[in-house]
């Protein structure tokens, strides 16, 4: 008995490590805004009031300021001076958003003057830098007694991502405003780095909603009526998710769901996402694949997405095109991804997948297009590209994939003879190793233009060229070549080739064929190592996710002190 109420608490403990490591991790994820407002004397006590209860009334909005431990917020007022009205707090529960908001409506107006270089220094320092995001939203009535555009440099140079402002009235200085923003050029709301006008504080609760929904990335707000509200939550998460507010063209509060950037709907449906080269970077929501059941395409390739394929996605019962290629996936080809059975186009190409290709993919009955090259695969060719009752156009160049002549019956371009005969040469002459392998044993088209075999060229459905000079051919040409019966031209000087069958040997004479029997060492391609150190490269502030190293520390020292605390509760 005892052993098992140590197991009850043991597994207690776990769940506990587990839940609170994971809100360690989401909180990390969190955007950090600090809004600072406006408190000179230029401000009547009825409009500093309408400005006190608007922000009130944004954070007390779900729709406004997410709920769930995304966002941190903090308050400061600024005139001649600052005071730091709210601390950095996380919003995670809608008690937490009611006191926030309570505390913004005890504020009173300092008065005196207008010092913004003050409020975004203040703003600064309540940031922890610990988050994709951080944010200082300044609303004014006048203009600054100081320098914004010097504090804003500080700002960025402390490692702050945007500031935007909100100015209120006639009595603002745009071009100041328009100086002060980072990242410039100033650009028109609701990009970041952005200047709104709002014409008087009878509009100021309005306009704040709007500014902080842009930075906050909230788009809750928007009614869900054209389609079911699953999917409209699952926009939402993968806006979230995808760092919307980075994206090149991102989605608004102002529209409909179906009138976003890249969706389509049909029927009460989302039917298709195309967000390729948008700029998104982050991770797909994990339960993706469970927001879409009417999904025919989904399409997010160029992209800078990271993490692993979310295995939800093979519960897209409709979807036909899969696009993922180019960006930084890892981790390995979920294997959920064979049960979608209409599946006609999959690829996965360009990014840093690794394992083996997962043999449910032999149930694609549909497929038609398949490219997973360039990426770190490995194992055995993939036998569902030979069984499928629909011929496949694949590419698997790039990888680790053993394919010998398990590629032939898929060629189509020549017969399967003459396919045997190229794999046979480039399996004797560690074609491996060749200077130029390109499309080899990896793609099923040896004879197109764009994506065939180096060196091979063909007409009327025969190999009728082989030129394969200067490109570090090593070991026996094989007797095989002879089955290339309308070969007309061979070239395959400066090699290190040799020819030990006679029959070979007549064939070659007959040919129009060039080379020279060489039995010199081989030589072996690899990569060259830089022999000078190289400056890397980094992605502007503004472009930059900053997951901190300070991030990191906090979260494995959270969790290591979690999971101290296990085991002196089981003691």
């Amino acid at each position: 008995m005892k052993n098992v109420s140590i197991f009850k608490k043991l597994r207690a403990v776990l769940m506990f490590t587990f839940i609170s490591t994971a809100s360690l991790l989401q909180a990390a994820e969190t955007v950090e805004l600090c809004t600072a407002i406006d408190g000179s004397g230029s401000i009547d006590f009825s409009d500093f009031q309408l400005q006190v209860e608007g922000l009130a009334k944004a954070i007390k909005e779900p729709s406004i300021v997410p709920q769930n431990s995304r966002v941190t917020l903090s308050v400061v007022q600024f005139s001649s001076g600052v005071r730091v009205e709210v601390p950095s707090t996380l919003i995670d529960s809608q008690a937490t958003a009611d006191t926030v908001a309570a505390q913004v409506r005890a504020m009173r107006q300092l008065t005196n003057g207008t010092n913004i270089p003050n409020a975004i220094d203040a703003c600064t320092q309540q940031f922890g830098f610990t988050t994709d995001k951080q944010v200082i939203d300044v609303s004014t009535d006048g203009q600054s007694s100081g320098s914004p555009s010097d504090a804003s440099n500080r700002a960025i140079a402390a490692g702050v991502d945007v500031i935007n402002a909100l100015g209120v009235g006639s009595g603002i200085n745009v071009d100041e405003l328009r100086s002060m923003v980072r990242p410039q050029p100033a650009s028109e709301f609701p990009e970041k780095g952005f200047v709104y006008i709002t014409p008087s504080f009878n509009d100021y609760a309005k306009a704040i909603k709007s500014k902080m929904a842009a930075e906050t990335g909230q788009l809750l707000a928007v009614e869900c009526t054209q389609i079911p509200k699953t999917e409209c939550k699952g926009l939402v998460e993968l806006y979230f998710r995808t760092k919307g507010y980075y994206w090149k063209e991102g989605w608004s509060a102002e529209q409909t769901h179906c009138d976003w950037k890249g969706v389509t709907c049909q029927d009460g449906h989302i039917t298709q996402i195309d967000l390729s080269a948008n700029k998104l970077k982050g991770t797909i929501p994990p339960s993706m694949g469970y927001y879409f059941s009417e999904l025919s395409s989904l399409n997010l390739a160029g992209n800078q997405l990271s993490g692993s394929i979310p295995s939800s996605l093979g519960h897209f019962s409709q979807l036909q095109t899969l696009a993922l290629n180019n960006n930084q996936f890892n981790g390995s080809i979920p294997s959920s991804i064979g049960n979608l059975k209409q599946l006609q186009t999959l690829n996965l190409n360009d990014n840093q997948l690794s394992g083996f290709i997962p043999k449910s993919l032999e149930k694609l009955q549909q497929l038609q297009r398949f490219n997973i090259s360039n990426n770190q695969l490995t194992g055995m060719f993939p036998a569902f590209l030979n069984n499928s009752n629909q011929r496949v156009s694949f590419d698997l160049s790039g990888n680790e994939i053993i394919v010998g002549t398990a590629i032939c019956p898929n060629v189509a371009d020549i017969p399967q003879s003459e396919c045997n005969a190229l794999v046979h040469l480039y399996n004797n002459t560690d074609g491996k190793n060749w200077k130029d392998n390109t499309g080899w044993n990896v793609t099923n088209t040896p004879c197109d233009q764009m994506s065939g075999w180096k060196g091979v060229s063909c007409s009327d459905g025969h190999v009728t060229k082989l030129n394969l000079s200067k490109n570090n051919l090593c070991g026996d040409i094989p007797l095989s070549l002879i089955n290339l019966s309308e070969i007309h031209s061979i070239d395959l000087q400066n090699n290190h080739l040799t020819a030990s069958d006679p029959k070979l040997m007549a064939w070659l004479k007959a040919k129009d064929s060039a080379w020279v029997e060489n039995q010199t060492e081989c030589i072996s391609i690899t990569e060259s190592t830089p022999t000078t150190e190289s400056t890397p490269t980094t992605e502007s502030t503004d472009d930059a996710d900053k997951l901190s190293t300070t991030t990191l520390i906090t979260i494995g020292s959270a969790a290591i002190a979690i999971i101290g605390l296990a085991f002196l509760f089981l003691l």
